[in-house]
């Protein structure tokens, strides 16, 4: 193996690698914005619902005045 082809193949490497490199990067985006999605949609209603449904409650209960 002669050094030119060495050199080239060396070239491919590090362009391969660099690629990987910016693939790893969008993959790691995608996973960060998909856990902020989740979050989004899980755990904001969750902690909403445990704020209104006490008021809910609380109000539906008070209608009855002094019935119960």
């Amino acid at each position: 193996m002669d050094s030119q082809e060495l050199e080239k193949r060396l070239d491919a490497q590090d362009k391969a690698i660099a690629s990987i490199g910016h693939d790893i990067h969008r993959i790691k985006q995608f996973f960060l914005w998909t856990i902020i999605g989740s979050v989004v949609t899980f755990v904001v209603p969750l902690i909403a619902a445990a704020v209104i449904v006490p008021i809910v409650v609380r109000k539906y209960l008070d209608s009855f005045g002094g019935i119960l």
